[in-house]
């Protein structure tokens, strides 16, 4: 053998060592990783075990701060609204309280989210969360600001009104604890009608016999409200200058036309809204 076949030679089983050594090398790093996987996938499942045991033992403390605190208040709480100072306390422990009756004032640091808190009488009609409502402060009659209702009970206080909650939409100077009028809208005093001119339908709906312009009767329904005596409170569906029958007869039926023999005794009744004698 020449010198040319022998380094050629030497060449080629070194370059099959190589390859040799290469394999076992990958090889070997195969196993590595695997056993690596093997203790990861080990150590997430006590690490999962762990968070169980953690999480069971939490829920045995919320369960267990629950029981004591319920043995101290009886299980009623009072949460506050907001961040803020209280500032006032209304009532002392053992009065009785009932929703919408307030309790305590919390003052927050800035006027930006005052509260106005109101009562509402009971015989108007009562808004609705998100109305608008203008607020003034005696003596300042020209200073009239825009507050949205929030929130209104649904029970009477001692003084027989609702207690209600509402925020001012544009941020204001005015100071904390200030006096203040709040004007009733135009539609808070509901209209009356005598209680005979109500007709109920088969599904207990309150009706009235409405009159049209060409004189032809319909059933209209409408919301009412408190009965005062022989009147009722119309919250929606009678408005100023509808015709309706004070004293419907049995014999009225739907889209019938207005009997001649009433057409000339048309009352005009409160709120401007015309009835007719049957």
């Amino acid at each position: 053998m020449d010198l040319k076949q022998k380094i050629s030679a030497d060449l080629k089983g070194a370059i099959k060592s190589g390859d040799v050594l290469r394999r076992e090398c990958l090889r070997m790093l195969d196993a590595a990783i695997k056993n690596a996987e093997i203790e990861i996938d080990a150590m997430i499942i006590e690490l999962e075990k762990e968070l169980a045991m953690l999480e069971g033992e939490v829920g045995a403390n919320e369960k267990a701060y629950a029981t004591i605190s319920g043995s101290i208040n009886g299980g009623y709480s009072i949460i506050a609204t907001k961040s803020g100072v209280v500032s006032n306390i209304m009532k002392k422990t053992g009065e009785f309280v009932g929703p919408g009756m307030p309790v305590a004032t919390i003052t927050a640091e800035n006027n930006n989210d005052i509260l106005v808190r109101m009562r509402i009488p009971n015989n108007i009609q009562k808004p609705k969360v998100g109305e608008l409502l203008s607020i003034t402060r005696p003596g300042f009659g020209t200073d009239a600001q825009k507050a949205r209702l929030v929130g209104i009970g649904n029970s009477l206080d001692d003084n027989g009104s609702y207690m209600a909650d509402a925020v001012f939409t544009e941020a204001t100077k005015w100071p904390v604890g200030s006096s203040v009028r709040i004007l009733a809208p135009a539609n808070s005093s509901p209209a009356l009608i005598n209680y005979s001119s109500i007709v109920w339908s088969g599904d207990g709906t309150p009706t009235v016999w409405a009159v049209s312009e060409a004189d032809r009767i319909f059933a209209n329904k409408i919301t009412i409200g408190r009965t005062i005596g022989a009147s009722v409170e119309v919250y929606t569906g009678l408005k100023n200058g509808d015709r309706y029958i004070t004293n419907p007869t049995s014999d009225i039926k739907e889209n019938m036309f207005l009997p001649a023999k009433s057409s000339g005794n048309d009352d005009v009744e409160e709120y401007n809204m015309e009835g007719m004698e049957m």
